[in-house]
């Protein structure tokens, strides 16, 4: 039976931000942006033989993989690509209530789970790309940072929205009031 490796988030969240406040236009687009960088995110860390989940370079292969790697073609480097089935499976996903899904396709799941060891079962070394909440695993400081980034672009989008067409400051703060409550230390922090 294929295992289930794949983590569930909420980038609002991360971010601090009430996606209620914010139009439905403006939520697709920012969980497509942030989909499409922390896709990018996680394989580029890869590529650069380190772990989103901790930021920490992979450990190296075995004297024996390494060679066996070589021989079959491959650099002899930890970047879990033999194949490239896993990563070339590795998709993020909208789910219901505004929230993403980081995972690998069932028929890669037991792959995945042997870097990432989601069941505790695994006997290979551990080179996390997909954090396990049931752990209070997330991502790197720098992916979490450049998502909450991007949903504060969609927050400038919404205050933008919601104060287009006012004369003047005090006009501009009584529209603001109206729309997205944000706290100024989110932009501040």
């Amino acid at each position: 039976m294929a295992r289930k490796v794949d983590f569930l988030f909420d980038p609002f969240e991360i971010a601090g931000v009430n996606k209620s406040d914010l139009d439905k236009s403006i939520v697709t687009q920012a969980l497509a942006d942030v989909r499409d960088y922390v896709l990018e995110a996680v394989l580029s860390d890869t590529a650069d033989l380190r772990s989103s989940v901790t930021g920490r370079p992979f450990k190296g292969l075995s004297p024996d993989y390494a060679k066996f790697k070589k021989k079959s073609g491959h650099k002899p480097v930890p970047n879990l690509e033999f194949s490239s089935d896993m990563l070339n499976s590795l998709s993020v996903i909208p789910v219901a209530s505004g929230k993403l899904k980081l995972q690998v396709s069932p028929d890669q799941a037991d792959k995945a789970d042997g870097h990432n060891n989601h069941s505790g079962e695994s006997k290979l070394p551990t080179r996390k790309f997909i954090p396990n909440a049931d752990d209070d695993e997330t991502f790197r400081p720098a992916i979490r940072s450049a998502i909450k980034d991007i949903v504060m672009v969609a927050v400038e989008k919404q205050i933008e929205k919601n104060t287009a067409g006012a004369q003047d400051d005090q006009e501009i703060e009584a529209l603001a009031k109206r729309g997205i409550k944000v706290n100024l230390r989110q932009f501040l922090g």
